[in-house]
């Protein structure tokens, strides 16, 4: 039931006249893209995306392409967040994410709210310098808040281990 188009997708950005296709996945990557996907990024790298199989490209240059959709924004960061937040919108309405903030204590805190949903029989899952944590699997990440892409993919592996619960360091 999470089936998303483009045409879909693209009008909410406020995009027209595009080629329709499934989306399977969004990226600022160009080295992640696989076909069907949409890649939101430098211009730089708008046909490797598209050798990748990359079917709807929204860069900061203003290039101009019949083989693909290929739109221009003046902000890809903002368009690439709004477009993954339309793509999971689904899978966020069924999952509560807890950030905590400030100078002191992050880690401690949203450890501690991890630990304490797990006691409690909720399936959750921590984000922060300890890496992903859930369940009995552990991943290593480079940041204490991961970049846009990689907190949706987490998203998305929450939401299939039906985790309904993220606690999660906000830096």
């Amino acid at each position: 039931g999470d089936k998303m188009y483009a045409k879909e997708l693209l009008n909410y950005l406020g995009y027209s006249n595009c080629r329709n296709h499934y989306i399977s996945g969004i990226t600022d990557n160009y080295l992640e893209v696989k076909n069907n996907y949409i890649y939101i990024g430098k211009g730089e790298y708008y046909y490797e995306a598209f050798n990748r199989g990359a079917k709807t490209i929204i860069i900061e240059d203003d290039i101009r392409s019949d083989d693909i959709n290929l739109y221009y924004t003046y902000d890809y960061r903002n368009t690439l967040s709004k477009a993954l937040y339309y793509f999971n919108k689904n899978k966020l309405n069924k999952i509560s994410v807890i950030g905590v903030t400030g100078t002191n204590a992050k880690t401690t805190i949203s450890y501690s709210i991890y630990q304490y949903l797990c006691y409690i029989g909720k399936k959750s899952m921590y984000i922060g310098s300890n890496g992903v944590i859930y369940g009995n699997n552990k991943i290593r990440t480079n940041n204490t808040t991961p970049g846009i892409v990689e907190l949706y993919k987490y998203i998305n592996l929450a939401y299939k281990n039906n985790i309904r619960y993220i606690s999660m360091e906000i830096s």
